[in-house]
């Protein structure tokens, strides 16, 4: 994914590492001024959310800065708290505000790539905080760290997102200021803003998390209290979607898809960007779990087998062992029966070594064919 960072995001990353790099005299003068640890939240509002983290038992404080609210919140009681940042300037003067304030041992600060979320595993963290995050970079970014944070936070994770204010272009233009897109704000070819109102912002978060709280704050030396403060919750329950619902799930299905199956991934990419891009209406359908991908399958021409006459064929079928037993193969095999009908593609057929699963969703077992380089006959099966 590296090779895939956005020119924003690469730009960016270089601004915020030379904006937030402490010098020599900063940090002595930091060391000789003895502030307290709660000065470094920018507004009553962000500290009372920081020390709130303080009751959880383990903390993401992700794009950290400085490390402010990480800080605070294991001032305030979390054991562990973890401050990221994709520059290595905001990391390092994280780690010498936490050594100066005395929360070392319980904050640990790492600077890390920018596809550092995926790896984290489901369910790790029962509080995240991000903070002047995803309004300063690409939307495509926004939305891959909601679905990550989604995925990694637990059901009942206190998950706090700080933003800037909404700027109308109108707004902007008094200013002297140029709204590309009618919503991002470069600044000397840096984008500085992403501007949403507070229910544009709601929609963004709608897939994955509601919103239990909103609350408007000003920082230092700004009459008005225009910034947003969402308090949000991870959404249970399960979704079922397709890929043309959520393109931004390509790339995390297509991975998921190849660690179940071990067929290249730019193989199910190819199929996926087909898809997506109209050539084709042989679909990919999932079923999501907050953010995190727990169930999928997709129909291509031919599942690697010798009777290339029985087209297409439902595909990659798999449910996450953890969410068996749920009906979700059904549910998503209903969904594509139904999806590619509509479309007037009809009968399917799918390959399986199985014997009475399929049944109980109306496929009919057809006939056995041989699979390429398989020893073995498997099983063809007819839905009509």
């Amino acid at each position: 994914m590296q090779d895939h960072i956005r020119e924003d995001d690469r730009i960016l990353i270089g601004f915020w590492d030379k904006a937030l790099t402490l010098s020599e005299e900063d940090r002595e003068a930091c060391c000789a001024e003895a502030a307290d640890w709660k000065d470094m939240a920018p507004s009553e509002k962000l500290l009372a959310a920081a020390e709130a983290l303080g009751q959880k038992k383990k903390v993401l404080d992700y794009g950290c800065g400085s490390g402010w609210a990480g800080i605070i919140a294991a001032k305030s009681g979390c054991p562990d708290v973890t401050a990221v940042d994709v520059s290595e300037g905001p990391a390092g003067a994280a780690r010498f505000y936490a050594a100066l304030f005395g929360a070392e041992d319980r904050m640990h600060v790492r600077c890390t790539a920018p596809d550092w979320l995926e790896s984290v595993p489901d369910g790790t963290y029962d509080g995240f905080f991000c903070s002047n995050v995803l309004d300063v970079v690409p939307p495509e970014t926004a939305e891959s760290i909601l679905r990550e944070a989604a995925r990694i936070v637990t059901p009942d994770a206190d998950v706090i997102i700080g933003l800037n204010y909404c700027l109308s272009p109108e707004k902007a233009a008094e200013r002297g200021l140029e709204l590309k897109d009618g919503r991002k704000l470069y600044v000397d070819g840096v984008l500085r803003l992403v501007s949403r109102s507070d229910e544009e912002w709601a929609e963004v978060f709608a897939p994955y998390f509601t919103v239990e709280r909103l609350e408007h704050f000003a920082w230092p030396g700004e009459a008005a209290e225009a910034r947003r403060l969402f308090y949000l919750r991870r959404k249970t329950g399960l979704r079922y979607i397709t890929l043309r619902q959520a393109p931004e799930l390509m790339r995390p299905a297509a991975a998921w898809f190849h660690g179940k199956w071990h067929v290249p991934e730019e193989a199910y990419l190819e199929c996926m960007r087909d898809y997506l891009d109209g050539k084709t209406e042989y679909g990919w359908y999932l079923c999501l779990d907050g953010g995190r991908i727990v169930g999928g399958m997709g129909v291509i021409e031919n599942d690697f087998h010798d009777r290339k006459d029985l087209a297409p064929n439902v595909c990659a079928v798999y449910t996450e062992e953890a969410y068996r037993g749920q009906g979700i193969a059904g549910r998503l095999l209903d969904l594509t029966v139904d999806d590619m009908r509509s479309k007037g593609v009809s009968p399917l057929y799918l390959v399986t070594d199985h014997t009475g699963f399929y049944e109980r969703y109306g496929w009919e077992f057809l006939c056995m064919v041989q699979g390429d380089g398989e020893p073995d006959l498997t099983r063809m099966y007819i839905h009509r």
